[in-house]
């Protein structure tokens, strides 16, 4: 009986040490602890650092003040897509969207300088880029001769046509195997290191990489590389972290090293039960779910692992013509895309679901983790406590608390 009692004992001793060291202590290179720390107090704050003329929907973000506070009660240390711009390249050549970011993101870091806040550069360019010059920084990384141009929307697409307009007429995949391609997404990175940014996501990855992947992947491994070596003297603890959509579980070299730091991937709820409750769980092999397909290998910080770690949100994407029916894509749920279908839900159920699917990931796999939602594309979702600081907020914040305290 003893016995006994002395391992229960040393079992908790055992947990609760590893819960308790957390840490978020790095510089130049991330070790698996302090990745898996952040990645398990992570929050996305969608837009969090535009102001009110440059959001993606044209929506208000009213009660800025109590994202602050909100982000910093929970304890959260990644803050996910705080800065970004799908389809809207236009943005980049005024001075007052990343003016804005910058005074935005230093007022975070004054009150808790480890929280690594995170940009996003999408699977998309825009005609729009034609109007934007090239500075010389930008060949110089490169070791091109410096010439006087705009960038050139043309040059970053596919030859053979695959993907051009995908998103709209003008808006187009690109292919990273083009120089031009990666000129832009070293001028959009660099840009947002010198405004703190330390971590970028670069979307679904894949879809530029059709061509590179014959390549192994020289293209990814050139941009990925120049922004690295960028960071290393310019980010404030030198070094960005990297992640992408990796679907069909790519994105690893023939000699085994990963491009990524991490990965991320959609939650994908599957429908449960009457369809009048819309009511979701998780498991693994529904749909494309990403729970043990993460690759593993050798990571850019130097160490090795069987499954990367990786996040999984509740994606945004927009809503079907049949909200509140079942399918009948697999990726739906209830006719909403993932966020909004959590964003319909009663607010106890919505809560009852976070510390399900919270610990639910990590259940299926202990390499995934998930961000929990903080605010939501055009302001469907606050998790903020409801209050007179934030009367639009739903909530959800005790709950995000209590669950990172338990990390």
């Amino acid at each position: 009986m003893k016995i006994k009692l002395l391992t229960a004992v040393l079992l908790l001793w055992f947990v609760t040490d590893c819960y308790a060291q957390s840490n978020y202590t790095f510089k130049g290179t991330m070790p698996r602890r302090v990745l898996e720390s952040y990645l398990s107090h992570a929050i996305q704050m969608y837009e969090y650092a535009k102001s009110d003329s440059f959001t993606q929907f044209k929506n208000a973000i009213p009660y800025r003040d109590d994202d602050k506070r909100m982000i910093l009660n929970t304890g959260a240390k990644f803050v996910g897509r705080v800065i970004f711009s799908f389809g809207e390249d236009e943005k980049y050549n005024n001075p007052a969207f990343l003016k804005y970011a910058k005074q935005r993101i230093a007022d975070l870091h004054a009150s808790d300088r480890q929280i690594i806040a995170q940009a996003c550069i999408f699977e998309i360019v825009t005609t729009k880029v034609n109007d934007i010059a090239i500075p010389e920084w930008v060949f110089r990384a490169f070791n091109l001769p410096v010439e006087k141009r705009n960038f050139n929307y043309n040059a970053m697409l596919y030859p053979n046509g695959n993907r051009v307009n995908q998103w709209s007429d003008g808006q187009s995949v690109p292919d990273i195997t083009q120089i031009e391609t990666r000129l832009w997404f070293y001028w959009l990175a660099k840009q947002f290191i010198d405004i703190g940014i330390e971590a970028l996501h670069f979307g679904q990855v894949e879809l530029m990489a059709e061509t590179d992947i014959n390549n192994d992947y020289a293209g990814w491994k050139d941009i990925l590389g120049k922004v690295r070596t960028y960071a290393k003297t310019h980010a404030r603890r030198n070094m960005v972290i990297c992640d992408g959509h990796v679907p069909r579980r790519w994105m690893k070299d023939k000699s085994g090293h990963l491009l990524f730091d991490f990965h991320s991937f959609p939650l994908r709820p599957k429908e449960l039960g009457p369809e009048a409750e819309h009511n979701t769980v998780l498991e693994t092999g529904y749909s494309d779910a990403f729970y043990g397909c993460s690759p593993g290998g050798i990571t850019p910080s130097g160490w090795k692992c069987e499954s990367l770690p990786y996040l999984v949100e509740l994606d945004s994407y927009g809503n079907t013509s049949h909200i509140g029916q079942a399918g009948p894509e697999q990726y739906d749920v209830w006719g909403y895309d993932e966020v909004n279908w959590f964003a319909s839900q009663p607010e106890t159920y919505r809560n009852q679901w976070l510390k399900y699917a919270y610990n639910r990931v990590h259940e299926l796999d202990k390499a995934g983790f998930m961000i929990m939602p903080g605010a939501a594309p055009a302001g469907v979702y606050r998790a903020n406590t409801n209050s007179a600081a934030c009367p639009v907020g739903s909530n959800g914040e005790a709950t995000i608390k209590a669950l990172f305290n338990k990390k």
